[in-house]
């Protein structure tokens, strides 16, 4: 985690680029570069939480000319079919951890390469995203970066183009397909205030929606993956409560641009279906928070988008350093709950 911090403390300093002006394509080539830095060292990390599952799921599946998807059905069949693939030219389970590591990092890359305030953008996916996913639940951090490709579809009303990013997408992580309503739905939430009703009826659900009535619920489902986790214990069952610190976040991102959304519109191509995002990852937050884990890995596909929308606050208020500050200070506060979480993460080139 030193090294961690170190390059967290580089992505800061670096952040400042977003205050001044200087060439373009000199802002992107620092930019892709250091973006390559972030592949090389999520792809020779060791130590996190789930590196041991990705070891045994290489090891437990056939290669591909014996491929056998039943035995790990649970698991995503994309996932899968790479790890087979690698498996039967008897590659090491390292290259797995390159190559979602390139395909994650790079997908966000060129999606903010020509965003204004891409420094800014790199250093908040850095201090939380990037740390829980490319550095540990890799296939929710390739999900959710393929999904970013989404927004553009749902807002120009693209429906097989929107339908083949979800789909790709699901292949690495079954819960990008709640996506899918999400393009059916935006054009009621975008009218008037139904996102704000929404997003306060969350609330509300989440004090009737206890874990009594959770459980039945998802029993009757008898959906294969929910009932898998409820099987771990009480400790899935978590209350997150109405208070906790992202849901908070989300909901003070969202009213921060609904607020402001006239004027970020002309900023940003896509803001209305970025906010409506984040207002559903609140809501999913604050109607399931008494189980913490269908609320979190649900809503973060949605929440994602903070990567975005935090930044905008450098066209909200007018001081460029103030805004810096807000970036910075938000970035610390995610950054420093990341040590207990990795204190036994190690890389191979250290």
């Amino acid at each position: 985690m030193e090294f961690l911090s170190y390059f967290f403390i580089f992505l800061i300093l670096l952040s400042l680029l977003d205050l001044f002006k200087f060439q373009e394509i000199l802002k992107k080539i620092v930019f892709f570069f250091v973006g390559f830095l972030m592949i090389f060292i999520s792809s020779l990390r060791y130590g996190d939480k789930d590196y041991l599952n990705y070891i045994k799921y290489y090891e437990w599946i056939n290669p591909i000319n014996d491929f056998n998807y039943y035995e790990l059905k649970n698991v995503e069949i994309g996932y899968v079919i790479l790890n087979s693939v690698y498996k039967y030219f008897n590659l090491d389970y390292v290259y797995i951890f390159v190559t979602i590591s390139f395909l994650s990092i790079g997908l966000f890359l060129n999606y903010f390469k020509d965003f204004k305030y891409k420094f800014s953008s790199l250093l908040v996916y850095f201090s939380h995203l990037y740390l829980l996913r490319d550095l540990m639940q890799i296939r929710a951090g390739l999900t959710a970066n393929i999904l970013l490709y989404s927004y553009r579809f749902i807002l120009e009303r693209r429906l097989n183009s929107f339908f083949i990013v979800v789909i790709l997408a699901s292949l690495f992580h079954y819960a990008a397909l709640i996506f899918i309503p999400f393009y059916f739905i935006y054009p009621w939430l975008i009218k008037g205030r139904r996102m704000l009703y929404v997003l306060i009826s969350g609330f509300i659900l989440g004090f009737v929606l206890n874990q009594d009535v959770l459980r039945t619920v998802f029993y009757k489902l008898g959906i294969d993956r929910i009932n898998i986790y409820m099987s771990y214990g009480n400790n899935e069952f978590k209350e997150l409560g109405l208070l906790n610190p992202v849901l908070i976040k989300n909901s003070l991102l969202f009213l921060m641009v609904y607020l402001r959304k006239d004027l970020l519109i002309e900023k940003i191509k896509n803001i209305n279906v970025y906010f409506i995002s984040i207002g559903i990852a609140a809501f999913w937050l604050s109607a399931f928070n008494n189980y913490s884990l269908f609320a979190g890995r649900t809503a973060t596909f949605f929440s994602s988008i903070e990567i975005v929308l935090l930044p905008t606050v450098f066209y909200i208020f007018p001081s460029k350093l103030l805004c810096w500050i807000i970036i910075v200070l938000y970035s610390i506060i995610a950054f420093i709950p990341k040590f207990e979480i990795f204190k036994e993460l190690g890389f191979y080139f250290l």
